[in-house]
């Protein structure tokens, strides 16, 4: 019972790391759009800044990745970033001109698109000998993500004078103060790397890249709501704290549909592709049911939607990639599905999204998110009933693998 009490307090510096990393992600991605607005950028300039983060990131995750295995120190490496971050956000802050916005943000990029990445290595290394789970602490970070949302919201509406960066900041430390009382782990030596061969094999599924293009309109959609939910809700006459209010729901069941997912969705791929048409046919539901909102009660309420919408996809879309492929191009189908739909779906996003809105309004923005979502629910559905009448079985074109 001691061992098991030691255990559980040398994990909480770990748990309170996991929610204020979180934290200042959603302070960043629900809060940012409105301090930006707040200094006179458009919806265009707004969605262009937002636009950059999957271009930077690009660079900064082998950047990263290297300094991780020449360290061997999963923490330090997380500091580091964590400090850079905090200087980044400083800089921002100062930016007076859009121009010099535009180069402090590739600056702060570099360190904050990361964070995710390199928390939850952390959090696998640490808990590897222990008898804990990844999800009992991930459950950590979906608190984090709810309390800080509803914190800053209640702060940025009763003390207005108070700036976002305050309280960036304040996360930032916080986080920075619960990796230090951690103790130091070793990145280990097991680095999966991925060639050029691995990639052009995955790119040899027919199948698999129109199932990547699928996604990506779902998943342009749910980014273009990402970015300009903030501002689409204040327009309406929301307040912040209805803001921090509408991620909060966002994310109150999260952990539970992934549970019901895992336990429940038979892994066959019929039975996956009508989940993800279905999943699918949610989004496009819920952006046509965005567009006729006429008060902030609504978009909140249209939130509770968002555990089930974007945790279905990802999480089905997963599963779909693994029995797309064969297995020794599983890991770089992966890699690909995640630069389509978290990259490249992420600058079209705020590109078109900012261009959509600048020019024609939020509603027409969420009428094009609809059409995006059910042009790629009718693209899922086709594509399953054609694999349910004729069957599929991956196939390996490059010979090398022919033996496995």
């Amino acid at each position: 019972m001691q061992n098991q009490a030691r255990q559980q307090r040398s994990m909480l510096p770990l748990g309170f790391l996991n929610f204020f990393i979180y934290g200042i992600m959603v302070i960043f991605g629900g809060f940012f759009q409105l301090y930006l607005q707040d200094i006179g950028l458009d919806k265009l300039e707004i969605g262009s800044l937002i636009a950059m983060a999957p271009v930077v990131s690009i660079a900064a995750h082998p950047f990263w990745k290297y300094c991780n295995e020449r360290q061997q120190n999963a923490k330090y490496v997380l500091v580091m970033t964590l400090t850079g971050l905090l200087v980044a956000s400083l800089l921002v802050y100062q930016a007076t001109t859009y121009t010099n916005l535009y180069w402090i943000m590739i600056v702060f990029y570099f360190f904050q698109t990361t964070l995710p990445a390199q928390n939850n290595t952390l959090t696998l290394h640490y808990i590897e000998p222990s008898r804990y789970k990844f999800e009992t602490l991930r459950q950590w970070g979906s608190i984090g993500t709810g309390v800080i949302a509803i914190i800053s919201g209640v702060i940025f509406y009763v003390y207005d004078q108070i700036d976002l960066i305050f309280v960036l900041i304040a996360c930032l430390l916080l986080a920075i103060g619960s990796a230090f009382i951690l103790r130091p782990v070793p990145y280990g030596n097991e680095v999966l790397r991925l060639t050029s061969k691995e990639i052009r094999g995955s790119l040899q599924s027919k199948h698999f890249i129109v199932f990547v293009i699928l996604g990506m309109l779902i998943a342009i959609s749910s980014t273009m709501n990402a970015i300009f939910m903030p501002i689409f809700l204040t327009e309406l006459g929301g307040s912040r704290l209805d803001v921090g209010l509408a991620i909060a729901l966002s994310v109150v069941a999260e952990t539970a549909v992934y549970l019901a997912l895992r336990r429940y969705i038979r892994k066959d791929l019929t039975s996956l592709m009508i989940c993800i048409a279905i999943t699918a046919l949610l989004f496009s539901i819920r952006w046509y049911l965005m567009s006729q909102t006429t008060s902030p009660a609504q978009v909140l309420l249209l939130q509770c939607m968002h555990a089930i919408t974007l945790g279905g996809f990802y999480y089905v879309g997963t599963q779909i990639t693994t029995l797309l492929l064969p297995r020794p191009f599983r890991s770089s189908g992966q890699a690909v599905l995640t630069l389509g739909w978290g990259g490249v779906s992420g600058v079209i996003a705020g590109l078109l999204g900012g261009w959509l809105y600048q020019t024609f309004g939020g509603v027409t923005m969420y009428k094009a998110g609809f059409t995006f979502a059910f042009i790629g629910m009718l693209g899922f559905a086709f594509m399953g009933y054609r694999m349910f009448k004729r069957g599929y079985t991956p196939i390996i074109h490059n010979p090398e693998y022919d033996s496995e």
